[in-house]
């Protein structure tokens, strides 16, 4: 009998939503529960608090498993709601105040406390969690979580799309996005949460004092991050080295990967990394933090470095700028890493999830659907 999977997710769904209701369509009788936009102001958390459920419990299939996309979203599951339920814990930054940004989060708020504990009623309500890496799972543990009922489920990379390319394909995207003809390419991927360090990052890329070196951050900007940032780069003299760039389409983003010469990733604190993973596949050499999650999911294929200290990631750079037997290592060590994590082995893995949940909860299906609301 072929499975049926409503995926709940945000208004902007990330890649790992994507592709796996792309992709879980051909095994399942898969939808995508793409939410609306909520306002961040604290009236706009609680109104997303009390409408979203409803919307779910509105357009959710009779008998169908309910995939929530990301522990962000566990406050759908606090709510008396039929099993099974299966929640993908990304990571734990969420219940870590050591990483909360001050800009957009406050634990003291009565709506920011309520939400915060409908996440953790939510978790546990749920019939399985899904971790993405070992490092998530022994995370959910050590909050007092059950083991047992925490599948581990990596991400993936599709080697399709992210692979080596040619070099004219590489100065093609460099002239595209006006990386001058001779200069060098450290790329980052991600968002501007405090958690990605970029700040030490800037710190580290003044360090390397080579002017042939051109550091190009992708992700949406964050505020105040981004103008903190702007200063900052003003300040340690480097502004002409350092390029941001708020979107880059999936189509261009493989090539920038591999136009490339240094990947690096910074972060505190990380559920899996995707961006490494991206790059490997496209043959760059990678930098990665040595905390978390990153040491499991690139093993031998990275050069790590501690990410609280500038000097030791502008080292790492300059080790992987200036070494070319190391770049060749990593180059080939990093295809061969990448090339472990199809997307078609998530798939297996969150179908073995799904099967486990449903036999948990006794088949027990919810009401039939009704009219969703306006």
């Amino acid at each position: 009998m072929t499975i049926r999977v409503d995926i709940v997710t945000v208004a902007d769904p990330p890649t790992y939503s994507l592709e796996v209701a792309h992709r879980l369509r051909e095994l399942a009788d898969c939808r995508l529960l793409v939410s609306k936009s909520y306002s961040q102001s604290r009236i706009g958390m609680a109104y997303r608090l009390l409408d979203h459920p409803l919307r779910v419990a509105f357009v959710r299939r009779r008998g169908a498993l309910l995939h929530i996309d990301s522990q962000s979203l566990a406050y759908l599951s606090a709510y008396p709601t039929y099993p099974p339920i299966v929640v993908t814990c990304l990571d734990i930054v969420t219940f870590l105040p050591e990483f909360d940004d001050p800009s957009y989060v406050s634990r003291e708020g009565v709506f920011d406390r309520a939400y915060y504990r409908l996440l953790t009623r939510g978790l546990r309500r749920a019939t399985r969690l899904v971790a993405i890496s070992h490092f998530v799972k022994s995370a959910l543990v050590n909050l007092g979580f059950d083991g047992a009922a925490v599948d581990v489920v990596p991400m993936g990379v599709d080697l399709r799309v992210f692979h080596p390319r040619k070099q004219s394909e590489s100065q093609a995207v460099r002239t595209a996005f006006g990386i001058p003809e001779g200069k060098r390419l450290v790329l980052f991927v991600g968002s501007e949460h405090p958690r990605k360090n970029i700040e030490r990052l800037l710190h580290a890329f003044a360090l390397l004092s080579d002017p042939n070196v051109i550091l190009v951050k992708v992700g949406a900007p964050r505020h105040p991050q981004r103008a903190e940032y702007h200063r900052l780069a003003k300040a340690l003299e480097i502004q002409n080295r350092v390029v941001f760039l708020d979107r880059v389409s999936d189509t261009m983003l493989p090539l920038l990967y591999s136009a490339a010469d240094a990947f690096v990733l910074p972060s505190l604190h990380e559920g899996f990394g995707i961006p490494p993973l991206e790059a490997m596949a496209s043959g760059t050499p990678v930098a990665v933090s040595n905390l978390t999650s990153l040491p499991e999911v690139a093993a031998h294929a990275a050069l790590y470095f501690d990410p609280y200290d500038a000097g030791d990631i502008a080292d790492a750079l300059r080790t992987i700028l200036t070494n070319a037997q190391l770049r060749e290592e990593l180059q080939s060590r990093g295809i061969e890493r990448a090339a472990l994590f199809p997307w078609a082995k998530t798939l297996k893995g969150l179908l073995e999830s799904y099967h486990r949940a449903t036999a948990q909860s006794g088949r027990r299906p919810p009401p039939e659907s009704l009219t969703p609301p306006a």
